[in-house]
């Protein structure tokens, strides 16, 4: 799969009316390993890792 796919995959996960952040996060997490390995920058989402980044604290309180 290219890293394309998996960011259509996740820009539809963080389009849905309900919106899965952890499955979101995989997806990026995967779209730039992928790129990486083509030779694509990478693609920084600062909303979105803290958003992952809250959620993980409020998580641990």
């Amino acid at each position: 799969m290219k890293a394309i796919d998996v960011q259509k995959m996740m820009n539809n996960a963080l389009a849905a009316k309900n919106v899965n952040y952890k499955k979101a996060f995989r997806l990026y997490v995967r779209m730039n390993k992928l790129r990486s390995k083509e030779g694509l920058p990478y693609l920084s989402m600062p909303n979105l890792e803290n958003r992952i980044a809250d959620m993980a604290k409020r998580k641990k309180a």
